[in-house]
């Protein structure tokens, strides 16, 4: 189920939605801790994923 939830966040990141909102919309309810659970599978925060993604315009963002 985590996993799901970090894919559908990795995708929604690609967007314009503030992180809370993302968190909500995948059923977090604290932004925080969705924000460890996405660093813990991603290696990158939310933040960090989305100015990868937008730095290089790629689909598949990967730890540095």
């Amino acid at each position: 189920m985590t996993s799901l939830r970090i894919d559908y966040s990795m995708r929604l990141l690609k967007g314009d939605k503030p992180v809370g909102e993302i968190a909500v919309l995948c059923g977090y309810g604290d932004p925080y801790y969705f924000s460890r659970v996405f660093k813990k599978k991603t290696g990158l925060s939310p933040r960090e994923y989305r100015e990868n993604w937008e730095r290089s315009g790629r689909e598949g963002c990967e730890k540095p």
